[in-house]
């Protein structure tokens, strides 16, 4: 591992971007359908009760949290398996292609019931892609970083699901600012997720130029899923509970708290 101490520090950028920017992306759709989310139950979730309807709204979003275990299984062991490069590039556009379809899909009004299955769908979808983003790309960057950098060059992974939460903060206030009320409620809620193409351009052109993890083959686990609930569960529960708490703050300040400070 001498020539990680050696790493070309263009090289290492470039690698730290290409990591970060699937969760800005994951984050940026993340983001933009929580504040969204009240558009969603007028043209999805119909309901003759505006708060039922805003719950089924958030319904559709809880099954994409729920699916995020199921897709780091199944893209955590791609990416142990036959390496990060293929898992990362699968996530990219696995996140964001979902997010241009739901921009451009039709409301109950005009295919029924059809139009909330298809949103669910599409967001569990995104959910499988997005439990093997976040892990995949911070472990991506560990292995790319010199032996005593690893946990500042992994930090920069989160940073980017902060810089996706800017991002779609500002893109939701700047078409609301500019498109207005009236247009924002018939199609203006539809920009944010169809501008994330150009996002999706950026991830995958990043990603392509990525070079293969910087560990040996033969360091690499031939069960992986079964070796960490058999010698790594108490850690694996430790950090599950860890992070209960800060994604409990994070969905009440950013979903709930939002709707109900404007109703």
């Amino acid at each position: 591992m001498d020539h990680q101490q050696t790493i070309d520090p263009q090289k290492l950028r470039k690698t730290i971007f290409a990591g970060a920017i699937g969760n800005a992306i994951e984050f940026y759709d993340f983001i933009i359908y929580a504040y969204l989310a009240v558009y969603f139950a007028y043209h999805f979730f119909p309901s003759h009760d505006p708060v039922a309807a805003l719950i089924a709204s958030y319904g559709a979003f809880a099954t994409g949290m729920i699916m995020r275990p199921v897709g780091g299984l199944l893209l955590g062991r791609i990416g142990d398996r036959i390496g990060r490069k293929m898992a990362l590039q699968v996530t990219v556009a696995s996140i964001a292609i979902p997010t241009l379809i739901i921009g451009l899909l039709p409301t109950y009004e005009t295919i029924g019931l059809w139009a909330p299955i298809l949103l669910i769908l599409l967001r569990m979808f995104q959910g499988l892609a997005v439990g093997g983003e976040y892990t995949s790309s911070i472990v991506f960057l560990i292995e790319h970083s010199p032996p005593n950098r690893r946990g500042f060059i992994g930090s920069f992974s989160p940073m980017g699901a902060f810089g996706g939460l800017f991002l779609g903060t500002a893109v939701c206030s700047i078409c609301l600012l500019l498109l207005g009320k009236d247009q924002m409620h018939a199609w203006g809620w539809r920009v944010p997720f169809i501008l994330s193409v150009v996002m999706t351009v950026i991830g995958i052109y990043a990603r392509r130029s990525l070079s293969e993890s910087a560990l040996n083959l033969s360091m690499r686990s031939k069960s992986p899923v079964k070796e960490v609930f058999r010698d790594h569960w108490r850690p694996m529960v430790s950090i599950c509970f860890a992070n209960t708490s800060t994604g409990i703050v994070s969905f009440i300040g950013f979903m709930y708290a939002v709707q109900w400070m404007v109703k």
